[in-house]
Formats: C-alpha cells, structure tokens, sequence
C-alpha cells in the first residue's frame, strides 16, 4: 500500500505555483488555464487560481447552465449536479489524469475542487486543501471515500458556495482550527503548511487519508 503524508502533500502543492520550476514534473498539461503536474511517485498536483483566466472557471463566465442564487450549475456525465466552472475545470483535466493515472491526487483551492471531481471520477486516493464546494446535492456518492478535504475553519474559500444553497464538498472534510481568529485570508498554502507543522494534527490526519493500493 502506498502512502504520502498530508504535510508533503501541502508542500508539493505549494510547489505548483510559479511554474512549478521545484517540482520537477514528469508531465504536465496547461490548456485554457487549467494545470495539473505529474511527479515522481505517480502524484498528480492541480494548483489553484493563479491566472487572471482562471476566475472563469471561479465565476463560471462562459459555462450554460441553471442559475441557483448566483450560482451556475450543471449536470455532467454522471447526471450529478456540479458548480459549472469547477466541472469544466475538471473536463480539461481529465483525459490526461486518465491517461497518467495517479496513484494519488492533491489539489488546492480551485485545484481542490477539480481534484475533488476527478478523485471521485478515477477512484483515486485525493486529499484537497482550502477547496470550495463543488457538488450540489446531497445524496451520497459511490466511492467518495477516497477523498479527503483538508479546510481552515477562518478559510472563507471552504464555506463557498454556501451550504443552504445546497453546496457541498465531495468525500469527508477535515475543518483544522487555529489557535486565534484573525482578519486575514488565511487561504494561501503557506497558511496551511504552517498549521499543519504547528500541530500533530497532521499525524491524525494520516490516519484517516485513505491508502493507494
């Protein structure tokens, strides 16, 4: 059984910003906007919003789909109802995650909840950090378990879309908590590695993060 812990995790995906020139991916696609790096270990890593293109897939600019209070919906192959933007995020992606075939997934924040999609979709073992809610729906979904989404309770980006709309995150949700409450955007990766290595949090994390065969 393979296994990588949530601290690296939230390094590698650190990594994906500014090119990933530490990464030293193996591959990688960058169509329309949307990134995703495989590296060595067979882990595929999806950054967030780091281009001003990317906020179509946020505000979902150029998608057809259901208005529910602002937010834009559609029906994907799975005839389950998504956030638009983040299902056309995850479309890009996923013939070549298919075709990479990860051992593993980790994403953040717009990456996240790409991640989220595409973790379900190949059954595939995916822990997010910072990710909104991608799923509109309640009903549970066939192996969601693998899925893992790592959230600070002060991250505004992990309560959005909101719950009484009918959002929700795909795969279990981990809320960590800081030890004080501040005005910042504690959004950035940089937020989470720091409470993750502050706490042992990560090691009981570890515990629950389901392994890759």
């Amino acid at each position: 059984m393979g296994h990588i812990g949530v601290l690296d995790a939230a390094r590698m995906v650190r990594l994906a910003y500014d090119a990933a020139r530490d990464l030293d991916p193996i591959d990688r696609i960058d169509i329309r906007g949307a990134q995703a790096y495989l590296i060595k270990g067979d882990i595929l890593v999806i950054p967030g919003t780091n281009e001003r293109i990317d906020w179509g897939f946020n505000l979902h600019l150029a998608e057809q789909g259901k208005e529910i209070q602002g937010f834009k919906i559609v029906a994907g192959d799975s005839g389950r109802v998504w956030h638009a933007g983040f299902l056309r995020h995850a479309e890009f992606l996923y013939g070549f995650a298919k075709r990479a075939r990860p051992k593993f997934i980790v994403g953040h924040s717009l990456g996240g909840a790409s991640a989220q999609i595409l973790g379900w979709s190949l059954r595939t073992p995916t822990v997010t950090f910072g990710s909104p809610r991608p799923l509109r729906g309640k009903a549970p979904l066939e192996g969601e378990g693998w899925i893992l989404n790592l959230c600070r309770a002060d991250d505004e980006v992990c309560h959005l879309p909101p719950r009484p709309m009918g959002f929700r995150h795909v795969g279990s949700v981990r809320w960590l908590l800081p030890e004080a409450f501040d005005a910042e955007f504690d959004h950035g990766m940089v937020n989470y590695i720091e409470i993750l290595g502050e706490t042992k949090t990560a090691e009981r994390i570890e515990k629950q993060w389901p392994r890759a065969a």
